[in-house]
């Protein structure tokens, strides 16, 4: 569980990061 909280943590960074560079 713990490494899937990482994981989904991780992945809305690099969400956000990628929507930050969209706009």
């Amino acid at each position: 569980i713990l490494n899937a909280a990482n994981l989904g943590g991780q992945l809305g960074d690099a969400l956000g990061n990628f929507t930050t560079l969209i706009t």
